[in-house]
């Protein structure tokens, strides 16, 4: 009886140092993510191959700055101007939400299938269709 009750309260105290490890690991992987995220990315154009990048993401704490090239021109315009917020839960897909974009369509949140320093692809559900965004570092 007497180790029962012990192997109960290791088993407890192995729950409780894995529960507080695992909301640590979280803290830290949202920061990784946040400082890989950090500058610009070019948006890959997957459906014409002759104009691969017509617009350019910008991340800065928290901020999303959201740049189009000019149709005659090589220079970028400002297309608009949002924020953004991460969530990386320990036994789920992380997750990058989008929000205060006007006149471009990417307000929502997004399940990040591969990030790491030099390239993001990230990927929502909309109306039933998939909406696949693929990016390099610039």
């Amino acid at each position: 009886m007497l180790i029962l009750l012990l192997m109960n309260k290791n088993t407890y105290l192995f729950i409780l140092l894995s529960v507080f490890a695992l909301l640590l690991f979280s803290c830290d992987k949202e920061e990784k993510i946040e400082e890989n995220l950090q500058g610009k990315w070019d948006v890959i154009n997957v459906i014409d191959v002759n104009d691969p990048v017509k617009y350019i993401w910008s991340f800065y704490d928290f901020q999303l700055i959201v740049l189009k090239k000019h149709i005659d021109s090589l220079s970028w315009d400002t297309a608009s101007v949002g924020n953004y917020t991460l969530e990386a839960p320990n036994l789920k897909r992380d997750l990058i939400t989008f929000s205060g974009f006007s006149g471009i369509a990417i307000n929502g949140e997004y399940k990040i299938l591969t990030h790491n320093e030099e390239m993001l692809i990230i990927i929502r559900e909309e109306a039933g269709l998939w909406k696949y965004v693929e990016m390099t570092s610039h």
